[in-house]
């Protein structure tokens, strides 16, 4: 089928979208994994994302908000007060030496559900990948951009020939870039956001697996855990439809 061009408020959701789902994405996602290891970053973009991707949708594309909807976010509302504090308040005050980890780890699913929504409302003009590859060019020129106002020139070019740093960068490059964002996108548009929000809840779990393996510093308790947990089971609810239903008793 023919594809249209992009327009210049296209333009504009492709910069934004690579601001928030690449560039600031990835900053802050691994500034809080410095601090608070891998595992709840995981939970909180992978948890909480499929709910505030519901509320924007809400917003922009005026879903209706059902009582059974109302009774899945304050379910889920609920999750996400143990997924985020670990069941102390005490981890968002500014006394937390955990605090700045927890506020940038929880800035990562605000940032994942912008990028979601930004490139939804224009992935039918052009195939995914043409999609995925401006994105990826103005997600590199803003990433060049922090990599200069944070003086790292010198550590970048320091590792230009570092074979540890080279596969690092192959590997987020093709293995969870082009291809992620590639799956991503291409399941957006041919699956039910339902169903492939679904697979996002395996993520923490295998990442806390390999945090195991690799023997990372992990900031987890039980509390993050049960809340998440409890998000999904909201998530679940917000996403149930009578015609599943319908289908379960058929």
């Amino acid at each position: 089928d023919e594809r249209k061009k992009y327009s210049k408020k296209d333009f504009l959701l492709l910069i934004l979208s690579s601001f928030f789902g690449v560039s600031l994405f990835f900053l802050i996602q691994y500034a809080a994994i410095n601090i608070v290891g891998p595992t709840l970053p995981a939970l909180f973009v992978c948890l909480l994302s499929p709910l505030l991707i519901s509320l924007l949708a809400l917003i922009l594309f005026h879903e209706k908000l059902t009582s059974v909807r109302i009774v899945g976010f304050i379910i889920s509302s609920i999750g996400a007060f143990f997924l985020v504090t670990g069941g102390d308040i005490q981890n968002l005050t500014l006394e937390s030496p955990n605090f700045f980890g927890y506020f940038l780890a929880l800035l990562t699913p605000v940032l994942w559900s912008l990028y979601s929504t930004f490139t939804k409302k224009i992935s039918k003009k052009q195939s995914d990948m043409t999609l995925n590859k401006y994105i990826s060019y103005f997600g590199t020129l803003e990433l060049f951009i922090f990599v200069i106002i944070n003086n790292e020139l010198t550590v970048f070019f320091e590792n230009m020939f570092n074979l540890f740093a080279i596969l690092a960068a192959l590997y987020l490059g093709i293995g969870c870039y082009v291809l992620g964002y590639y799956i991503w996108q291409h399941s957006q548009n041919t699956l039910k956001s339902f169903r492939v929000a679904s697979f996002l809840y395996i993520e923490p779990f295998l990442t806390l697996l390999f945090s195991i393996l690799l023997q990372r510093t992990e900031v987890l308790v039980f509390w993050n855990i049960f809340g998440g947990i409890i998000v999904l089971f909201g998530v679940l609810i917000i996403n149930f439809k009578k015609d599943q239903i319908k289908e379960m008793n058929s």
